[in-house]
């Protein structure tokens, strides 16, 4: 992949806005990597659109950063016209890149792709709001907040942590982070198995849902409130939705706004690690799986700590749930939420739409 190559007056403008985005909600620098080549219609690349449009929009303003964090989020709607087609190395196929899960250079670390092409499509946005997107992106565009170590006693220490082993075998695998079938089997109960293996063959999407839930959240954290993991409630209640449902359309619905549902409650929580020498982390639950966190800081135990209502609660529950959403839906599953795809013209109307994806 080409390395980004950027005008004088936007790299000027550029070093001039790093110094103070410390106090933006969007952080130059990530959306200028994470958009690193994606070629747009007017001959720059999609980064440096968004960032000269809210860099000049706010020159002038009094409230600069409010201002340029204004113009980014609603630009976010407008690259969901840019459908990035990747051709993989070999013949293996082709592979549309997913910006709700990783920047188009890590999408090629992963895919080892020869080339891709970028084209614009027409989407209709009406029904998508900007504050979805933004909140859809929270984990990428987002800058970096530093996460504090929680005051007084945990509700819970589990020093026994479910040992699972992640899957990367096919395309869909290095898609997200997921499990393999023996680490979903030991992270559920044997009857919650046995349903969540039968309705995956009703629709695959049940089972890859559940497989990067288990990567993303594990099998031994639990709500304050709850006896059972949230692991085990949250699939409990999606699949009960699932099977409630004849239509398959409406079951595929149900069963992802249960789980876009239960992800705003791991906000009740704040999750630390404690490594080999005793050093303890708090868990950045936004940006990344709690499997591949803990195997990165060799976490050894988890403290589970209850956060007060008054601390989450200034974000709405979408707005919390979506923040969490791409960890374990993929573009293919956002669709049926509401989520625009590549590729396609419009939102899907899973009611009465044949182009809804049925994998």
């Amino acid at each position: 992949m080409k390395p980004i190559t950027w005008s004088p007056l936007s790299e000027h403008l550029y070093q001039e806005y790093l110094s103070f985005e410390h106090n933006t909600e969007f952080c130059p620098k990530r959306i200028r990597e994470f958009f690193a080549g994606v070629p747009t219609s007017e001959g720059v690349e999609l980064g440096e659109l968004i960032l000269c449009s809210a860099m000049n929009a706010s020159m002038n303003a009094s409230n600069r950063e409010a201002v340029f964090d204004d113009v980014v989020a609603r630009w976010l709607p407008q690259m969901f016209r840019y459908n990035v087609e990747c051709v993989l190395k070999r013949k293996r196929g082709r592979m549309l890149w997913d910006c709700t899960e990783a920047s188009l250079q890590s999408w090629q670390e992963r895919f080892n792709f020869d080339k891709y092409k970028a084209f614009e499509v027409d989407v209709e946005l009406q029904d998508v709001t900007t504050r979805d997107l933004t909140d859809l992106m929270r984990r990428h565009l987002h800058r970096p907040v530093e996460l504090k170590l929680p005051s007084g006693k945990p509700y819970e220490v589990i020093t026994q942590i479910t040992p699972a082993g992640l899957d990367e075998r096919g395309l869909f695998a290095k898609e997200r982070c997921c499990v393999n079938k023996k680490s979903l089997i030991k992270a559920l109960s044997a009857r919650l198995y046995t349903k969540v293996e039968h309705e995956g063959f009703r629709h695959s999407a049940v089972l890859d849902v559940s497989k990067r839930l288990v990567a993303f959240v594990g099998s031994d954290i639990r709500l304050p409130n709850e006896r059972a993991s949230w692991l085990e409630v949250t699939l409990n209640q999606a699949v009960t939705a699932f099977t409630s449902a004849d239509v398959l359309q409406f079951a595929l619905k149900d069963f992802l706004e249960v789980v876009l549902q239960r992800l705003s409650a791991l906000w009740e929580l704040t999750v630390v690690g404690i490594d080999a020498s005793g050093a303890r982390v708090v868990w950045p639950m936004v940006t990344e799986p709690l499997l591949t966190w803990m195997e990165s800081h060799n976490i050894k135990s988890l403290e589970l700590f209850e956060v007060e209502a008054e601390q989450y609660k200034a974000l709405p529950s979408r707005s919390r749930s979506l923040a969490l959403a791409s960890h374990s839906m993929s573009r293919r599953e956002l669709i049926v939420v509401g989520i625009p795809i590549a590729g396609m013209e419009r939102v899907v109307n899973i009611y009465e739409d044949p182009l809804c994806p049925l994998q």
